[in-house]
């Protein structure tokens, strides 16, 4: 059967308006291999559905700027980094700095140098501090996601603590991942994994048919 290109964007439109209609927001894998202007008509569909709908992206494009161009024309809230990808403390450090912004009780410096910083009386009334405009985009930052190795394979597993701790001291939204938390010794391979997992009581066992034989 032929589909038209017509009838394949309506089919995309419509589920993409109910799945916006089910859940509060998307996460978008390797957005960078969608075409933007595609990407755009997807999400003004589920906008249409849900105007505040969250948006957060796996997004490697190698440039910032490049980044700015997805997330300034697709509005995007957020874009996925992970803390387990960085190589090094001087790596992590950047990672926790540029997607986390000025963490909790940290000094902004240029206020500090102005002479009403100390005024407590200004800022008396509200527990609020002013908020600079964003730079960069947001991130949604992982200690760890699905797709990469554990602290036991990538470094050690003492280093599981320290490196959650690190993600979850950030001013950001944090995330992280199944089997993090319990210290599994290498990760989860949807694909190439072999064990066979007990099913529940409830659920009846699969039993494959054989298939009939060919006529001749």
């Amino acid at each position: 059967a032929v589909v038209s290109t017509q009838s394949t964007g309506d089919h995309m439109k419509k589920y993409t308006q109910e799945m916006a209609e089910v859940f509060h927001g998307f996460r978008i894998d390797n957005a960078h291999s969608t075409p933007i202007h595609v990407a755009q008509f997807l999400l003004d569909a589920a906008r249409a559905s849900r105007p505040n709908l969250y948006v957060t992206c796996e997004l490697f494009t190698g440039s910032e700027d490049i980044d700015w161009v997805y997330v300034s024309n697709l509005g995007i809230s957020s874009l996925i980094r992970e803390a387990m990808q960085a190589g090094d403390n001087w790596e992590l450090g950047r990672l926790v700095h540029r997607g986390g912004g000025n963490s909790v009780g940290s000094l902004d410096t240029e206020r500090a140098l102005r002479e009403d910083y100390l005024d407590l009386n200004k800022y008396r009334s509200s527990q609020e501090r002013p908020l600079r405009p964003r730079q960069r985009p947001g991130a949604l930052f992982f200690d760890c996601t699905h797709d990469n190795e554990t602290p036991a394979q990538k470094r050690t597993a003492i280093d599981s603590l320290p490196n959650a701790a690190l993600v979850a001291m950030t001013c950001t939204s944090i995330g992280s991942v199944r089997g993090y938390d319990e210290l599994y010794a290498k990760k989860i391979n949807l694909v190439t994994e072999t064990k066979k997992y007990m099913a529940h009581p409830s659920i009846t066992p699969l039993v494959p048919h054989a298939a009939p034989p060919l006529e001749k």
